[in-house]
């Protein structure tokens, strides 16, 4: 019992003797949410086949155009601060491959272009990854389109279009985004 009484003094002296500070609820003000979303841009993958027209004769690029409507989203519109966009290319082919990645609007005006990637012919492994700060490229959040295009090195010689070698490209951007509550 005396054991009890003991605790309960004891207790009641650090309750009593605690230290406690004002809550200020206005903190949150002050806050800023800052989430970062990454996400798969596009999937880019060609044969030397696909290089060659409709009569057999060599190209020396591809194109695609995939849409890209992130920005329509008025959260990401109004908040995005930076745009990371990487890549992971193999390429197969025996030779150098250059890659132009340009966003787009509606119209196909290009809004902003990535410094050209160029990829050495056998790199079975090769990163790229630019940053692209909105407040110095504001155009950019009108993108809705992602237009890559593959442009071959000009050896001399033409690519046989039955080779199973593979040129392929996989993309990511990465948005981050800043916004009070």
């Amino acid at each position: 019992m005396k054991s009890v009484l003991q605790l309960s003094v004891i207790c009641c002296l650090l309750l009593f003797n605690s230290c406690y500070e004002e809550l200020d609820f206005d903190q949150i003000n002050d806050y800023v949410y800052k989430p970062v979303v990454t996400s798969s841009l596009t999937f880019f993958s060609v044969v030397p086949g696909q290089f060659f027209n409709d009569l057999g004769v060599q190209e020396t690029s591809v194109t695609s155009v995939s849409d890209f409507r992130v920005f329509e989203d008025s959260f990401v519109n109004e908040d995005i601060v930076r745009i990371d966009f990487s890549t992971l290319i193999k390429n197969e082919f025996d030779r150098e491959v250059t890659i132009d990645v340009s966003f787009l609007d509606d119209n196909n005006t290009v809004l902003y272009q990535f410094a050209s990637i160029v990829i050495p012919a056998e790199d079975l492994e090769n990163t790229y990854t630019e940053e692209v700060f909105v407040s110095a490229n504001p155009a950019i959040i009108n993108t809705t389109k992602v237009r890559i295009r593959a442009e071959l090195e000009d050896t001399g010689a033409s690519m046989n279009p039955n080779d199973t070698s593979e040129f392929e490209l996989k993309s990511s951007v990465t948005l981050y985004i800043e916004s009070e509550i």
